[in-house]
């Protein structure tokens, strides 16, 4: 196998068919932790996901930089129909995505429910060895 060859499935078996709310069926990608990463939003992501968590809120500058993140990212998930920022017949814009849907697509790509309903590791002393 080539590194092309393996590098075509890597991305083939990464898509799938994904059932919206509003019933819409789309070919959906979901971004792994190198991606984000690669977007710098690694680091923001687990924040933010602990301010879920904890049931905070957020600035309005984290907001601002959410919104333009959120954009990024549906663009990024949405392989069939494309979504952009260039308004075309085979795409569409991140506005015109019923709320629910993009919501849903947020929290699948970000993996939110899995990660809010984990349970968090505590590290516990091995009996004997607190104190080392």
């Amino acid at each position: 196998m080539t590194a092309k060859e393996w590098r075509d499935k890597g991305a083939q078996a990464a898509e799938t068919d994904l059932k919206l709310p509003s019933g819409m069926v789309i070919r959906a990608r979901r971004p792994g932790p190198i991606q984000f990463a690669e977007w710098d939003r690694f680091p923001l992501m687990l924040e933010l996901i602990e301010k879920a968590r904890a049931g905070e809120g957020i600035s309005l500058d984290e907001a601002r930089e959410t919104a333009a993140f959120l954009s990024d990212l549906l663009m990024y998930c949405c392989l069939q129909p494309k979504v952009s920022l260039t308004l075309s017949g085979d795409a569409i814009h991140p506005s015109e995505i019923p709320e629910a849907d993009w919501i849903f697509l947020v929290k699948w790509a970000l993996r939110i429910d899995e990660m809010t309903s984990a349970p968090v590791a505590r590290m516990e002393p091995i009996s004997g060895e607190a104190g080392v």
